[in-house]
């Protein structure tokens, strides 16, 4: 059970990838 925090981070951090690899 993830929290909303979590999944905020998560977003951030994939969302942070896809920037650096465009």
């Amino acid at each position: 059970h993830e929290r909303i925090i979590d999944l905020v981070k998560k977003n951030a951090y994939l969302i942070g990838n896809r920037r650096l690899a465009a």
